[in-house]
């Protein structure tokens, strides 16, 4: 009788705890159900509190981080330019002229036959004198001038003359512009000038130092009875883009009294 009793406890205690591990997981998560609901909530007004000051942090950063893009470009743009700077200051100092770096104001077009500079008779800018682009390529003649800006006619333009050379034949000539091209004139009738010749400017002008890249003759006229031929050249400078240009100014005084004159 006492064995039986105590076998009946042993099994109803054994039925317990196998209850009580079933359904212990249950309990848990009943108890905890609440807790992480209520927990859910106050994180969820937090933020909802919270958000006026998080969207303005949010517009904050992304105001700076257009700026910084904005940053980032100028610097990238400040950098090219610098490369430029360096490329037209590291030019060999030449005998007769000194150089002056000037900011191209607008970028010039093809279409006018001039542009303008950042520099001017403040500056010691004359009517006259030769402006040089990058790479040693003539871009034209200063043709008028105001206290701080200047304006540069092109090699086509009809103010424009300079006098060059033709690498091949060394015939010299006159570099004048007719308003929509570019031609050499007073050229002998002897001339060997062919197609495709690099014309350069010539030692014999008073404004341009030697061996500037003018450009290449575009075709040669020389009709029997002429007393002189001519020849058309592309100027180089033609849709070249450039910012900057570099203004000759003659050491010689003669010449810059000539010019004042």
């Amino acid at each position: 009788m006492n064995f039986q009793r105590v076998l009946k406890i042993i099994l109803a205690v054994l039925v317990g705890i196998l209850l009580a591990k079933a359904m212990f997981p249950s309990l848990i998560s009943v108890l905890s159900s609440p807790l992480a609901f209520i927990h859910r909530i106050g994180v969820y007004s937090q933020s909802f509190f919270r958000f006026p000051k998080i969207y303005k942090e949010y517009l904050s950063l992304k105001q700076r981080s257009l700026e910084l893009d904005f940053y980032r470009h100028y610097v990238s743009v400040l950098k090219e330019e610098n490369e430029r700077l360096r490329g037209l200051l590291n030019l060999p100092p030449r005998k007769d002229f000194r150089q002056v770096v000037a900011d191209v104001l607008i970028q010039p077009q093809d279409s006018i036959g001039f542009f303008y500079i950042n520099r001017g008779s403040f500056d010691g800018i004359k009517v006259g004198f030769g402006v040089m682009a990058p790479g040693n390529v003539m871009a034209g003649r200063v043709v008028k001038v105001w206290p701080h800006i200047s304006k540069v006619a092109y090699p086509w333009d009809l103010d424009f003359s300079a006098t060059v050379i033709d690498e091949e034949s060394r015939e010299e000539g006159i570099l004048v512009g007719n308003g929509k091209s570019t031609e050499i004139r007073f050229i002998s009738t002897t001339s060997e000038i062919q197609k495709g010749d690099v014309i350069r400017t010539s030692r014999l002008s008073l404004f341009f130092p030697s061996g500037l890249i003018v450009g290449e003759t575009k075709d040669f006229v020389c009709r029997p009875g002429y007393i002189e031929c001519k020849a058309e050249v592309d100027p180089c400078i033609k849709g070249m883009i450039f910012y900057h240009v570099i203004v000759l100014i003659p050491k010689s005084d003669w010449v810059n009294e000539l010019l004042s004159d």
